[in-house]
């Protein structure tokens, strides 16, 4: 996903990415205030600087057992991540 492919885009409440998507480049989906729940494909490798930041998101599911490159960047800063949520990205965080 490009950069700020999706960034502050208001439309968009739940998000199930496709297999082969590789990776979230900076500010992919930043300021999308309404989005509540991501679903991310096993293929997915990396998720760079401000990739949700300041997005809705409560709920985030990684598929599959593979390891995935999480910058340190305000990636999820100000999203109120549910614990269960915050524990998925420990998980397969790299």
């Amino acid at each position: 996903i490009p950069l700020y492919a999706f960034s502050k885009c208001t439309a968009l409440s739940r998000v199930v990415l496709p297999e082969g998507v590789g990776h979230l480049a900076k500010g992919a989906f930043m300021g999308c205030t309404s989005l509540k729940e991501i679903t991310l494909p096993e293929s997915l490798r990396s998720i760079h600087d401000y990739g949700f930041e300041n997005a809705g998101l409560r709920e985030i599911r990684f598929l599959g057992d593979k390891h995935v490159y999480i910058d340190n960047y305000g990636v999820f800063e100000n999203c109120p991540l549910s614990e269960e949520s915050r524990r998925e990205i420990e998980r397969v965080k790299n």
